[in-house]
């Protein structure tokens, strides 16, 4: 399935991978959003979030490469948000991670989705 929630889709850098993954969010985000999609670059996510575009939003996703399973933080911008309460849209650009290792294990899941299902 494609994802198609604005023009900025069509200008993506980096492959995207649908998945159903959830995100812990930390902090003053406190709750869940249901991973819909991925890539090095991001995510969208939804779930009932009060968040704008730019503001900061922090997580944990499990990742599960064959390397070993891991929690990975990240540290995220609101790109958009589509729609409202529990059917809102959260695209997020992921602007860091919790130390190198996990952004390690965040790749090396991303490079095996590639190699099983493909790319969005």
């Amino acid at each position: 399935m494609l994802y198609a929630w604005g023009m900025e889709e069509l200008h993506r850098e980096k492959p995207r991978y649908e998945v159903s993954i959830r995100l812990s969010l930390a902090g003053k985000d406190q709750g869940l959003l249901r991973v819909l999609d991925i890539s090095e670059g991001g995510f969208q996510g939804r779930g009932l979030l009060r968040t704008g575009k730019g503001q900061a939003l922090e997580g944990v996703i499990h990742v599960a490469p064959l390397a070993g399973e891991r929690d990975v933080r990240l540290h995220c911008t609101v790109m958009s948000v589509q729609g409202e309460g529990e059917n809102a849209v959260v695209g997020a650009r992921i602007d860091s991670f919790g130390s190198p290792g996990e952004k390690a294990a965040y790749l090396a899941f991303l490079q095996e989705l590639a190699e099983d299902f493909g790319t969005l």
